[in-house]
């Protein structure tokens, strides 16, 4: 695999996990973007870069969702021809890709400055509760029928 290619893996994991952090609501399991740091006993300087880490999330998903039913037709026109336009639909994964790309250089250093604003233990901590969330969320997609066929 390309280092280009790792590189925008683990940017995508990244933002995913940081941003479902960030955008979970109370309910069902899920816990609020205070949740996970809470306990942490954050200083103020710590408090913005986290409240930074949320605003850029939010900002990045309002845009996505802005384009989301646009998306949703095109790719239902798609599916509707006779044969599929196997290089349109690849021209959409490119273009979404694209956007995550040139997104994601400002994501990670937002990301970045609050991390490493920790301390170790806090650091820790947010790993923790990180690590449970998504043990937790793999077993929920697991009970609703993702991932079949993966052992553990």
């Amino acid at each position: 695999m390309k280092r280009a290619t790792k590189i925008i893996i683990v940017t995508a994991i990244a933002a995913s996990t940081l941003g479902g952090i960030a955008y979970a609501k109370s309910g069902c399991g899920m816990h609020g973007p205070q949740q996970v740091v809470r306990g942490l006993d954050l200083n103020e300087q710590q408090q913005a870069n986290f409240q930074a880490v949320i605003e850029q999330f939010r900002s990045n998903s309002k845009e996505m969702r802005a384009q989301r039913q646009q998306r949703r037709d095109e790719m239902l026109s798609l599916l509707n021809s006779d044969k599929l336009d196997q290089t349109r639909a690849l021209g959409m994964v490119e273009n979404k890709t694209n956007i995550v790309k040139a997104r994601a250089p400002e994501m990670i250093t937002t990301i970045a400055k609050f991390t490493d604003s920790l301390t170790p233990e806090q650091r820790q901590q947010l790993r923790e509760r990180i690590g449970e969330r998504m043990e937790f969320m793999h077993k929920r997609m697991r009970h609703f029928g993702a991932g079949q066929g993966y052992e553990d």
